[in-house]
């Protein structure tokens, strides 16, 4: 046992000698920390740098006189300035600190500038490199002056949403106003299209800086609307609103119109609510004369060369002219019936309507005590004292324009004719 002992300290006394011969400590850097190491910062610019509010970035360098067996930081702070550090620009580097590596002489500092569309003025900001932080090495802080100047867009964005009386479907449920109606946004150019939004929602257009100067009328129409049936017919009136930005600037002006439209018009059916004039990048929205058009009807409702059709079983097409109806919506149909030889009538016969709410009479009435002897015309195929009656109450469609009626000629000796239906569709 003693023999097994003593073999074990004579290996154990190897083992610590062998160990402290290997570790000399030699192969290391003869670089040691000094204090005399010094940073200066090169790459800033000779005079304020002036950047527009955009996306842009700045770098300059920090260097060591000589490097240092340790990390070196340096500090970057803004010192002055309105500009506001993380919404104007930021200071890129991790911790606000640029980092010289040991070994190393240099590092690198990153300030962005950050680009918004909000209008403001001219901002500055003041950066400062290098402060009592820093170890190792001295530096003598170092400052750079930054303008922010605003940027504007030559573009205008324009928004439009809308409102409806609350509506509930079968279930109980209150609808949105988009589940309601689907309107269209539109901008016209001398009564043309110029653009149109008829997404599914509220719609959204622009006016770029690239389009021809002059005034643009805002339309709204109808693109459809949701059909509840028994449950809730309507009609639905929307309540308009138009909104406008321009970066850099902001808006332009806004509009409201309270019940423009309405499930009663027409589909493709447009309101003009207001106008935006463009002058160059000056945009000035205003409100406009809330001028209603019916998009299937060119004639603007009543109104223009329309086609005649005269139907008594033998049709008869012809062209007439209808003018429009006057304050109390009396109207004039020239070349009534009579333009063709079938009629031996002349070309040029009148008679005088009046629409109220979609109906059609004489002025005087319907029926029999209200007929109306035609203007312009004596006889009918050598038959003295032609009247027109109205066999019912006339329609008209505004959304297509069509007016329709159902009539009978008379002459002095009876019936010239029998019922004829006129059916007036705009050119």
């Amino acid at each position: 046992m003693n023999i097994i002992k003593n073999i074990a300290v004579v290996l154990l006394a190897f083992l610590v000698f062998t160990g402290c011969d290997d570790e000399d400590f030699t192969g290391n850097s003869s670089l040691t920390p000094t204090t005399g190491a010094t940073i200066s910062v090169s790459g800033l610019p000779s005079s304020a740098p002036n950047f527009l509010e955009m996306d842009t970035t700045f770098t300059f360098t920090v260097t060591l006189s000589e490097a240092q067996v340790v990390d070196v930081p340096v500090y970057i702070s803004q010192s002055a300035g309105d500009a506001s550090l993380g919404a104007d620009f930021t200071i890129d580097n991790n911790n606000s600190r640029v980092v010289i590596p040991a070994f190393s002489t240099s590092g690198t500092v990153t300030i962005s500038v950050l680009g918004d569309t909000e209008p403001e003025g001219t901002e500055t900001f003041t950066i400062q490199i290098g402060d009592e932080r820093t170890d190792n090495a001295t530096i003598t802080p170092v400052e750079v002056t930054f303008t922010i100047g605003n940027v504007v867009s030559e573009d205008l964005s324009m928004n439009l949403e809308w409102a409806t009386a609350a509506v509930f479907d079968a279930s109980g449920a209150e609808l949105g106003a988009t589940d309601v109606g689907d309107l269209t946004f539109n901008l016209l150019a001398a009564d043309t299209l110029y653009s149109q939004a008829d997404g599914a929602s509220f719609e959204s257009l622009g006016l770029s800086g690239s389009a021809p100067n002059g005034t643009y009328d805002i339309a709204v129409g109808i693109w459809g609307f949701i059909d509840l049936g028994d449950v809730d017919a309507g009609p639905y009136s929307f309540d308009l609103s138009v909104t406008s930005n321009q970066g850099g600037v902001g808006s332009a002006g806004s509009l409201a119109a309270t019940g423009a439209l309405s499930t009663d018009n027409c589909l493709d059916d447009y309101v003009i609510v207001g106008s935006v004039t463009k002058a160059g990048s000056t945009y000035t929205i205003s409100e406009g004369y809330q001028e209603f058009f019916a998009a299937d009807n060119p004639q603007d409702f009543i109104g223009g060369n329309y086609s005649e059709v005269h139907d008594d079983g033998s049709p008869q097409t012809s062209a007439v002219t209808i003018s429009t109806p006057d304050a109390d919506g009396v109207f004039t149909i020239t070349n009534f019936a009579f333009s063709s030889a079938w009629w031996c009538g002349s070309a040029d016969a009148t008679i005088d309507l009046v629409v109220t709410e979609g109906q059609i009479f004489f002025p005087n009435g319907t029926g029999a005590e209200s007929a109306q002897a035609p203007g312009n015309l004596d006889a009918i195929c050598g038959y003295d004292g032609p009247s027109i009656e109205l066999n019912s109450v006339g329609t008209w469609d505004p959304c297509s324009g069509v007016i329709q009626m159902d009539i009978a000629i008379r002459v002095a000796l009876g019936t010239f004719s029998g019922s004829s239906i006129m059916t007036y569709t705009p050119e």
